[in-house]
């Protein structure tokens, strides 16, 4: 699926939304297969949230410092002479 990037016009977004699919169905059907069900206890849940934000709050921190640290990556690779 990530591999489908490369792909034009509409095959892109038949790759991504076919692995999404598979991805989620798989899940679903595991989940409803397993021998044992049990509720998530709400410090449980709290957690699972809470590490979510976490998760998310790094990834859009390591995307805005990927554009912050653009400029000096250039200057180092046209300093090396490959720019």
């Amino acid at each position: 699926m990530c591999s489908s990037f490369d792909l034009p016009g509409p095959w892109n977004t038949a790759a991504v939304l076919m692995g999404n699919g598979l991805t989620g169905g798989g899940r679903y059907v595991r989940q409803r297969r397993a021998a044992l069900r049990r509720k998530a206890a709400g410090q449980e849940v709290l957690f699972y949230a809470v590490v979510a934000v976490l998760l998310l709050v790094f990834s859009w921190t390591a995307v805005a410092g990927s554009y912050a640290l653009r400029p000096f990556t250039e200057t180092v690779i046209r300093r090396n002479g490959h720019g």
